[in-house]
């Protein structure tokens, strides 16, 4: 899936990187337990993508202790988008795309357009093409607006009087 595309895209974008870490639990779904590091801080979840940095590549690196074989199943390897009552996701929403898979590494690219929760789905297989997923969330900030900005930039009075203005038009029209 790697192309010189994908991997030019890459440049200029933040990096989230993730760890995921499998270890064999009965009471876990499919057999498997999860845990994950986001850019080396355990038990940090979810991934938080600020407001106005822009475009993230999110890299999933893989760590099977299950003695299982566990892999991305590159054929489908990320579902994301919002869901209702913290539901899996049955597809992959537009806002991110898949760059590059191998069977311990994932990366994809989110471009933090859209100010949302995002639950995420990876799926996993094992060495005899059993699913084994695992799905925590994102969280984007989304992108940095015009009126924002404008309000930051001329401060908490003026603001308001923008805004009376603006209320004040709207009504005469």
């Amino acid at each position: 899936m790697a192309t010189t595309a994908a991997a030019n895209k890459v440049r200029g974008r933040k990096k989230a990187r993730l760890k995921i870490y499998a270890k064999l639990n009965d009471q876990a779904p499919h057999g498997v337990e999860y845990r994950h590091e986001v850019n080396d801080k355990p038990g940090s979840d979810p991934v938080k993508c600020p407001k106005g940095e822009g475009a993230y590549e999110i890299i999933f690196t893989l760590h099977d202790d299950t003695g299982l074989g566990l892999k991305f199943d590159c054929g489908n390897p990320f579902l994301c988008d919002v869901t209702v009552n913290d539901a899996c996701p049955t597809k992959l929403n537009s806002e991110f795309s898949v760059d590059d898979c191998d069977a311990g590494e994932l990366r994809v690219n989110n471009k933090n357009n859209d100010e949302a929760t995002y639950h995420y789905q990876l799926n996993i297989i094992d060495d005899r093409g059993r699913p084994r997923p695992y799905d925590p969330i994102i969280v984007n900030g989304g992108k940095t607006r015009f009126v924002t900005n404008l309000i930051l930039a001329i401060g908490g009075a003026g603001a308001v009087a923008l805004i009376g203005h603006f209320l004040r038009l709207w009504q005469l029209w």
